[in-house]
């Protein structure tokens, strides 16, 4: 599959890729591109490709001008914080099982004094049964576990990661997914999602409690950690749309666009 495009409108640093919204972390497309705009004019994104066995994937997210100020407040210019993760992966099946495997090299800059390189890895396993009404899916991704090698303050620590399983499950057109998941920044989740998919059209609805356990619990912040999804299959192409209430910081809007050859 070829993504051609994804965009995002996020108030906050959620993901980096349409995809991850149900919380796969490394595609299967071929190509694929996302742009991300945040609030207070921060910005990210993500661009990968995979070829053969190979894949890389590159991700990025900066905060935009900020000021740089002293221990008295006084004004000491203007600095950029940045982070950059470059991973590789590598594909193989062992045992019905399909693998991807690779090391992750990650930047951080948080102010002209404070930056660090880590070293770190990535991996993924999937494995799918199909049967005459559909099909089972089975899959485990860790995203990112790894240590400091130059740190960014007095100390060396591990880096933020992200873990999770789950399995999905297709009757006919019923389509429905389940995934518990531990994250370094923000401890555990769990999220679910039914769905119907025709040739045509795919709708999806979904729950994840990451997002919802960032908030109050009151006003909409009740169903923040929702996502409805519409996706649309024209020939060769499919476009979706997935629409992610979060409570009083706003709503998240995702858009993509691929092309299965």
């Amino acid at each position: 599959m070829l993504l051609l495009i994804g965009y995002a409108y996020d108030v906050f640093n959620f993901g980096y890729s349409p995809w991850e919204i149900e919380g796969r972390a490394f595609p299967d497309y071929t190509f694929y591109s996302s742009v991300f705009n945040y609030a207070a004019g921060t910005y990210g994104g993500s661009l990968g490709g995979n070829y053969n066995r190979y894949g890389m994937r590159l991700k990025f997210f900066t905060s935009g001008t900020m000021a740089h100020t002293d221990e008295n407040g006084d004004s000491l210019g203007v600095f950029t914080a940045n982070f950059v993760a470059l991973d590789g992966l590598y594909a193989l099946t062992i045992r019905g099982f399909n693998l991807k495997v690779g090391p992750s090299l990650r930047y951080v800059s948080l102010s002209p004094e404070f930056r660090g390189v880590a070293l770190a890895a990535v991996a993924s396993a999937e494995r799918s049964v199909r049967k005459e009404w559909g099909y089972l899916k089975g899959y485990a991704v860790i995203d990112g576990v790894g240590y400091e090698v130059l740190p960014v303050g007095p100390y060396r620590t591990r880096t933020s990661f992200r873990a999770y399983a789950g399995g999905e499950a297709r009757y006919s057109h019923v389509v429905g997914q389940l995934q518990g998941a531990y994250y370094s920044v923000g401890g555990p989740a769990v999220s679910f999602a039914f769905g119907l998919e025709y040739p045509l059209l795919r709708f999806k609805v979904g729950y994840d409690s990451h997002y919802s356990s960032l908030y109050g619990g009151y006003g909409r912040d009740r169903i923040a950690g929702m996502y409805f999804l519409l996706g649309i299959n024209y020939r060769n192409f499919t476009f979706a749309y997935t629409y992610n209430p979060l409570g009083l910081f706003g709503d998240r809007h995702v858009i993509g666009l691929a092309y299965v050859r």
